[in-house]
């Protein structure tokens, strides 16, 4: 009798990639139905327009930073590849992205401001993207991270509505911990010289809106520098977004801007007229309203709930500057300055203390080395 011998089926990254995806997109989606499950059967009620986290990333994308930022960190990320100099001499989409750029300026209004900068760099991009990148990948790893952006944004609400549903905050602890690690007197002084000077909180104001272009920017250059490199932000920021709501719950702490110390230090800040200074009036008015047990939100406001630990501002860019660092170009510079920018401005806003953006910092080295792991596991 004949032993029938069956061939091991050979490993290769690809096909474990594709098994890493799909193990993600299966707990992303586990993810998201407990969230679901918990705002449908528990307390909260009211419902949530998965349009609202596309409005609020479009709205900072009308900042006068954000699409020549993304340009910046787009063009390094292709200069940095090996075939740049051949997608120059040798693409033949030129002549596409030039109708696709013409059709733009000509048929929209461009927020009714065709000639400003911002603009200007949105169209240099969207040429750029057009003929210099592969398409057939590029857009739909984009597309998919929208969805995604969507659907994990209603998630990550649902759980900072519950941070203060128990009525209970660690701000005492973590200020205490700051000035165990000799860490306070930093945090005081930035607010000191930052609330001194209009065209610094200008600076910071700007600067603290930039998150999620930010994310979208180092998303784009993932997706250039290739599918592993795009796989790995990607991962990286689930569990960034996932752990980080998860310790919102368990360490609920409502953040500086809230107590006596920053309102005597920046007196004006609440009526300069400063865009997080009106975001923060909304969150507090809205967490205020769950700990005193009304559950009810005729919409709920996507991302519109006060959670102070961890940083999140400083995670993602940690993200990308743990991602890029080993890499070719500069896009791992930008990614440390965004990460410095981000994590002062957090400061001067009063949104964070010193301790929230260490904990951001180590969240995003963990995200990132778990993603790693798995990605380098042998199935």
């Amino acid at each position: 009798m004949k032993t029938k011998i069956v061939k091991a089926k050979n490993f290769t990254p690809n096909s474990f990639f594709g098994d890493f995806e799909k193990r993600l997109n299966a707990f992303a989606i586990i993810f998201i139905a407990c969230c679901f499950f918990w705002h449908w059967l528990g307390p909260i009620s009211g419902q949530f327009d998965l349009s609202q986290p596309i409005h609020i990333l479009t709205g900072e994308y009308r900042g006068a930073w954000a699409w020549p930022l993304t340009l910046l960190i787009f063009v390094s990320s292709a200069i940095s590849r090996n075939n740049f100099g051949d997608w120059l001499r040798h693409s033949p989409k030129w002549q596409a992205a030039f109708i696709v750029v013409a059709f733009l300026f000509i048929f929209s209004d461009l927020g009714g401001a065709r000639y400003s900068w911002s603009n200007l760099c949105f169209l240099v991009f969207v040429f750029l993207l057009t003929a210099l990148s592969d398409l057939n990948n590029t857009i739909p790893r984009l597309i998919s991270a929208l969805v995604g952006f969507s659907f994990f944004s209603y998630s990550f609400t649902v759980l900072k509505m519950t941070v203060f549903m128990q009525n209970r905050n660690f701000d005492d602890y973590l200020v205490a911990i700051d000035n165990l690690l000799g860490l306070e007197w930093v945090r005081i002084n930035v607010l000191l010289i930052a609330h001194d000077e209009l065209n610094i909180l200008t600076i910071a104001d700007l600067s603290y809106q930039l998150i999620f272009p930010m994310v979208f920017a180092f998303a784009v250059a993932a997706a250039v520098e290739g599918r592993d490199t795009f796989v790995k932000y990607k991962s990286s920021l689930f569990f960034v977004y996932a752990f980080g709501a998860l310790i919102y719950v368990l360490l609920p702490a409502w953040g500086p801007f809230v107590g006596q110390e920053f309102k005597n230090i920046a007196p004006h800040w609440g009526e300069g007229g400063w865009r997080v200074a009106e975001i923060q009036k909304i969150i507090m008015q809205n967490s205020l309203q769950i700990k005193n047990r009304n559950y009810f939100f005729e919409v709920i406001p996507a991302y519109g709930f006060v959670a102070a630990m961890p940083s999140l501002h400083v995670a993602t860019p940690a993200v990308a500057f743990f991602i890029f660092k080993e890499k070719l170009g500069l896009v791992k510079y930008f990614a440390l300055i965004a990460l410095i920018v981000s994590a002062w401005s957090a400061l001067v806003t009063g949104m964070h203390y010193f301790i929230d953006l260490i904990a951001g910092y180590f969240l995003a080295y963990f995200a990132v080395n778990i993603s790693k792991k798995f990605l380098n596991e042998n199935p």
